[in-house]
């Protein structure tokens, strides 16, 4: 399965709303909310850091593309 950032976007936006998340707890929201394992394994390649928003992701997983 190919990861998207149309997929990403879907799990993420409830919680993408300015308020800082680490790497961690972006793989348990992913997890949460069911995200198929290979999207979870693309969460997991997130370096530690601080994520507010949707743009702080895209910055680290510049390879995901936007659809199919």
């Amino acid at each position: 399965m190919n990861v998207t950032r149309v997929e990403l976007a879907e799990i993420f936006r409830p919680v993408m709303d300015g308020t800082v998340r680490s790497a961690d707890e972006l793989v348990s929201v992913a997890v949460a909310a069911g995200a198929h394992p290979d999207a979870v394994e693309v969460v997991r390649s997130l370096p530690p850091g601080e994520y507010r928003r949707m743009t702080d992701l895209w910055r680290h997983l510049p390879g995901v593309p936007v659809g199919v």
